[in-house]
């Protein structure tokens, strides 16, 4: 059933993204570190992690839908996903990372702006335990 939603959307947001950090020339990150919830981009040594969140899958209250089949499902699933996304805010920003969120229709230009300041002054933006374009 899942098979049957299209995330391309998500996928190339997070391409644009990524083309704006390489313009940026940040350091490298990681896109494969073993961390709660699999951030899209992260930089380990300056505990900094970025999701691109798929308004579908994520329930963005701006652009996501709710499927007219199996709907109850769906809102179960759903409302499940923005449980975990919350569980893993938290885990990392307890073990002292800093979190951004991004909804896929985000200004990949914004985005990646924001996190290039974090990168580059990361005692700057220490002070706030969470970052995130979402409500």
């Amino acid at each position: 059933v899942m098979k049957a939603i299209s995330s391309t959307g998500n996928r190339s947001t997070e391409a644009r993204v990524e083309e704006m950090l390489k313009i940026a020339d940040l350091p490298q990150w990681d896109k494969q570190i073993a961390v709660p919830g699999k951030p899209d981009f992260a930089w380990p040594s300056l505990k900094i992690a970025l999701f691109i969140d798929g308004c579908f899958w994520h329930g963005c209250p701006k652009h996501g839908s709710w499927p007219k089949t199996n709907s109850l499902w769906w809102k179960l699933k759903i409302r499940a996903n923005q449980l975990r996304d919350r569980d893993t805010d938290r885990r990392l920003s307890s073990d002292g990372w800093l979190v951004f969120r991004f909804w896929e229709h985000a200004d990949p230009i914004a985005a990646a702006a924001t996190i290039e300041a974090a990168v580059r002054n990361p005692l700057r933006v220490r002070g706030r335990r969470q970052a995130s374009s979402q409500p």
